[in-house]
């Protein structure tokens, strides 16, 4: 069957975080660290990726819209595609536009990746590690602390986008004559809606809600669900 390959792909998929940012001090992986991984197990399956990105518009913002699709090598039918979004900022101090563009579709091309062979993100695979021993024990004291301010920061950060993201996901319109939840409509009318909506704020929770969904299209399952108050 042709989803067995997927699953044999998913299975044997190494891809660890080799990559290093020194300014946030934090392991990640990046699109070629997942395309170097996956390629020879493509090859193994008899399968073909490809990736390919768009630029749409949702309300007056411009997106970078990646596509990643598995074939059959055998047959040359589609076994699965996910697609996922990335938001081109304004500007990025020492870019010009086409590498901020480029490091649109970088992103938007990881997370596609991520879906497409089931690749958790959430967690640096050093999170649990202690930090090497500093020669000094006040450097050691002053990067511990460092670490835990830095820590307590990603936490409150990550509660912060989760709280938006659940009263975004609650936010109740009116579709037609029924009251419906941002959560509870298709991905494709949010889009028609948040480019007709002169509402900011209901705007940001339509994009913040499509985004959510966008990345998680892969594992669109009821149990997938950022937050337990929503079900039901």
């Amino acid at each position: 069957m042709k989803m067995q390959k997927l699953l044999n792909i998913q299975k044997d998929l190494k891809a660890p975080k080799s990559q290093y940012n020194s300014f946030g001090q934090y392991n990640y992986r990046n699109c070629e660290d997942i395309l170097e991984a996956v390629k020879p197990l493509c090859a193994r399956e008899n399968a073909c990726l490809t990736l390919s990105d768009t630029v749409v518009q949702i309300g007056e913002r411009y997106y970078i819209q990646a596509c990643a699709t598995l074939f059959d090598g055998e047959t040359g039918e589609i076994i699965n595609t996910v697609t996922a979004y990335a938001r081109e900022g304004a500007e990025k101090k020492g870019m010009d536009s086409s590498q901020v563009t480029g490091a649109a579709s970088s992103y938007a091309r990881k997370y596609a990746l991520n879906g497409l062979f089931n690749i958790d993100d959430t967690k640096d695979a050093d999170s649990d590690e202690k930090p090497a021993q500093a020669s000094k024990s006040g450097n050691t004291a002053a990067k511990g602390t460092a670490a835990g301010n830095e820590a307590e920061d990603l936490k409150n950060s990550a509660d912060r986008e989760k709280s938006l993201l659940r009263k975004a996901w609650q936010r109740e319109i009116l579709v037609g004559e029924e009251v419906m939840r941002l959560g509870d409509i298709p991905v494709e009318n949010l889009q028609k809606y948040s480019k007709k909506t002169k509402d900011g704020s209901l705007r940001d929770d339509m994009l913040r809600v499509m985004q959510y969904k966008f990345t998680k299209a892969a594992k669109a399952q009821e149990s997938d669900l950022p937050f337990k108050e929503v079900e039901g």
